[in-house]
């Protein structure tokens, strides 16, 4: 991989972590570690931010980001788990 693209990827990397601290989110990932999750799925040059495009989600939208509770998925099926979990807090919250 190019001087160039590492740059890029690692700027990613410093972005999703820094947004992860924003939001509340442990993060739990070295950046040899997030690159090995992209790359072995397959789908690093279809991260993004379209409904298509991939992204590094948490499982069930709950925990920090950490190799054994993300995925690769559709920012689509990101947005349904978030959802999901949504509902089921506000429905835990009324009982």
């Amino acid at each position: 991989m190019s001087g160039r693209h590492n740059a890029y990827h690692r700027k990613c990397w410093i972005q999703h972590k820094a947004s992860a601290k924003q939001r509340g989110i442990g993060f739990h990932l070295s950046y040899g570690d997030w690159m090995r999750i992209w790359r072995a799925s397959g789908h690093l040059h279809q991260r993004g931010v379209t409904s298509s495009a991939y992204v590094m989600g948490r499982l069930g939208d709950v925990g920090p980001y950490a190799s054994s509770n993300v995925a690769i998925i559709t920012q689509h099926e990101n947005l349904l788990q978030a959802a999901e979990n949504k509902r089921r807090r506000l429905t835990a919250a009324s009982t």
